[in-house]
């Protein structure tokens, strides 16, 4: 297989690994600051669909409704798909970004235009292949949910739990009523909607938004936290920094 072609299935897979997405996101126009990811070089929009088949054909991403999360799977023949893909090619390839005046900008919600899509996740057969090139540490990953009244947290290290916790002012602008944190430990629990770890931990506790810690003191966070914080995210290899990433 080119390299090229490895790149693409593993920046597709990875698009997805912590809940799952929409075609929309990258055909025919890949949504950069929207994913927070980088357009791989010399890579049409052509080639990101006949990727995306080749990852449905080989079993590695199952589709979903793209407006309703509770329906799961959803049938899709081939025939279908390539029909799909082959009507988003013919949009312009264009960003769903709105600039709604300085400083203010938003993305317009899929299909006003009753473009076709679907929704699509990883299988695990996906995940499989995400991880064989992602170099991860799944210890370093945090499964982070809140509201404005209470929270969960999953780790498969409790130190990393601890710190997400520890922080989670600083993190989230979340602060925890530590009184009502309660700590249990899961077994061969899905850490993700696809991975499976046979020890997390998870913690849950009642919660309130707050102040952004570093503005309530009238100041920028310190460089020495931006760059922890930024670390807490390479907890895997982005596709782009990857050996094997094209050249611009």
């Amino acid at each position: 297989m080119p390299v090229t072609n490895a790149i693409a299935r593993y920046w597709i897979l990875n698009l997805a690994i912590e809940f799952p997405r929409k075609l929309s996101n990258f055909v025919p126009f890949v949504e950069e600051e929207h994913l927070n990811v980088r357009k791989i070089p010399g890579v049409a929009p052509t080639d990101y669909a006949a990727m995306f088949l080749e990852l449905f054909d080989s079993g590695s991403i199952r589709l979903r409704s793209p407006s309703n999360d509770e329906e799961g799977e959803i049938a899709v023949s081939r025939s279908e798909l390539e029909s799909v893909l082959g009507a988003r090619l013919l949009l312009p390839s264009v960003t769903s970004k709105i600039v709604m005046g300085p400083g203010r900008v938003r993305h317009s919600p899929i299909n006003t235009d009753g473009s076709p899509d679907f929704g699509w996740e990883l299988t695990q057969a996906g995940g499989e292949e995400w991880e064989a090139l992602a170099q991860l540490n799944w210890e370093r990953f945090i499964n982070f949910c809140t509201d404005a009244r209470s929270g969960d947290a999953w780790s498969s290290n409790l130190d990393s739990l601890m710190t997400e916790l520890g922080w989670c002012r600083e993190l989230h602008c979340v602060e925890i009523d530590r009184k009502t944190l309660s700590l249990e430990v899961l077994h061969d629990y899905s850490i993700t909607y696809w991975k499976v770890l046979p020890v997390v931990y998870h913690a849950t506790f009642r919660s309130k938004w707050a102040e952004y810690w570093w503005l309530g003191k009238g100041t920028v966070a310190p460089k020495w936290f931006r760059d922890w914080w930024l670390s807490r995210s390479h907890w895997y290899k982005e596709p782009w920094a990857l050996p094997s990433w094209p050249a611009e």
